[in-house]
């Protein structure tokens, strides 16, 4: 790698112009260009006059030795010239040609080369790189020759020194809250618990998981489980480390059978409500979380959305397209890291009652039984079971009935599972 500083150097020269120096060898108590570079090297080297009047400061010139003599080529950093190459007189000779002492170096020893960007004398080796990523952040790279590689950030507000993510290291934070901006795999260790975690990506989100979860040896692992068929509100367990939550959506309504006709018509039924799973941290569930369950959908409509604060939602099922043509499942707006659709509705029948008997479909999941004509008392369409999230059942109509109702799809649920800290 070319050097770029020496002691006690110092060369005359004759050149003249702005041409390259030509050294002429070692002044008496100095030593020359060659006994500390070679060729290739870049010397940081300052050139003044005899009347030391006029002056050049060169930084990334390079030196070369052949033949017992020297030369450097220009490359002005300050100069008299106003910072352009000085055009060399008879009158200025001889040239003093010798490394100093740098100002630039010195303050950024002091100071670790802290910059917005890497000094131009860093040729290799460590600097601090100035509110990276963040303001009041800087972030420890090493310069290999080429690039930058991040190493650590420092936070000057908290005095915090955390392993930059890329590295694919762990680095812990003591504190009462999460830190703010986490690394992959950085460690938090939780103040007001005596808890560790670790930034943990799954493949699908990353979030805070507790980095031993399993008791020690005799201490058996403790579960707090806790359901909502209505809606309230979440309070976590004082011992709670972490743990899961499953909401259910409400079940969408089936379809009415809204005329009389000369034939008979078995309509389409409500979709079941969206099943999802959120995985917490007890931080996340801090001080409370509102919830609320999805209610079942009335005859032709959605089924409510089960919600978990902001955590998590439970989109209710699909409502029929028409009276044969059942929706689709819901995979738009459900939130969480888990999602299982729910089962779609039946699709309704069209016939005669001379040639077949026809009948509603059955809700989606657990959802209501279909009308039928084996017995006019189940010509309507049966209701979802109240917390399955199951849609309502379809009607059934034939020419000398009315209007007839589908079946409201069953409400929906919220289950919270809490992992507790070990009995001591």
């Amino acid at each position: 790698m070319p050097r770029t500083f020496a002691d006690m150097i110092l060369e005359p020269s004759l050149t003249l112009g702005t041409g390259i120096y030509e050294l002429q060898g070692a002044a008496i108590g100095y030593r020359a260009f060659s006994a500390a570079y070679v060729t290739g090297d870049q010397p940081y080297y300052v050139v003044r006059n005899s009347l030391d009047t006029k002056f050049e400061i060169n930084r990334g010139g390079t030196y070369t030795f052949a033949g017992g003599t020297g030369t450097l080529t220009r490359n002005v950093l300050y100069s008299s010239n106003s910072n352009s190459p000085v055009l060399w007189q008879i009158d200025d000779h001889p040239l003093a040609v010798y490394c100093p002492r740098s100002a630039d170096s010195d303050e950024g020893n002091i100071n670790g080369w802290l910059s917005p960007i890497r000094n131009a004398l860093i040729r290799f080796g460590l600097w601090w790189k100035k509110d990276a990523p963040a303001v009041g952040t800087n972030l420890l790279s090493v310069y290999d020759g080429t690039v930058d590689i991040p190493f650590v950030h420092m936070n000057t507000a908290t005095h915090v020194l955390t392993l930059d993510g890329a590295l694919g290291g762990a680095s812990i934070v003591a504190s009462a809250t999460p830190p703010a901006t986490p690394h992959t795999s950085q460690l938090w260790f939780n103040s007001n618990e005596a808890s560790l975690y670790v930034w943990y990506n799954d493949g699908n989100t990353t979030q805070w998981v507790p980095a031993m979860p399993i008791p020690a040896p005799g201490q058996p692992q403790r579960i707090k489980r806790t359901r909502f068929n209505s809606n309230g509100t979440f309070t976590p367990d004082v011992d709670c480390l972490y743990g899961y939550v499953t909401g259910k959506g409400g079940g969408a309504g089936g379809a009415s059978v809204g005329v009389a006709s000369a034939n008979t018509y078995g309509t389409s039924s409500g979709g079941e409500g969206n099943t999802v799973i959120k995985h917490f941290v007890r931080a996340d569930v801090l001080p409370t979380v509102a919830v609320t369950i999805g209610a079942g959908g009335a005859a032709n409509a959605v089924g409510g959305d089960t919600r978990f604060g902001t955590l998590l939602t439970a989109k209710g099922g699909a409502a029929i397209i028409d009276w044969t043509t059942p929706g689709p499942a819901v995979t738009v707006g459900n939130i969480g890291d888990e999602i299982i659709y729910g089962v779609t509705g039946g699709t309704g029948m069209l016939g005669t009652p001379s040639t077949m008997w026809s009948w509603g479909a059955s809700g989606g999941g657990a959802g209501g039984a279909p009308g039928t004509l084996t017995s006019s008392s189940y010509k309507y369409g049966s209701n979802g079971t109240p917390n399955s999230g199951g849609g309502g059942g379809g009607a059934c109509a034939t020419a000398a009935d009315g209007a007839i109702t589908g079946g409201t799809g069953g409400s929906g649920y919220l289950t919270v599972v809490e992992h507790l800290k070990p009995v001591a």
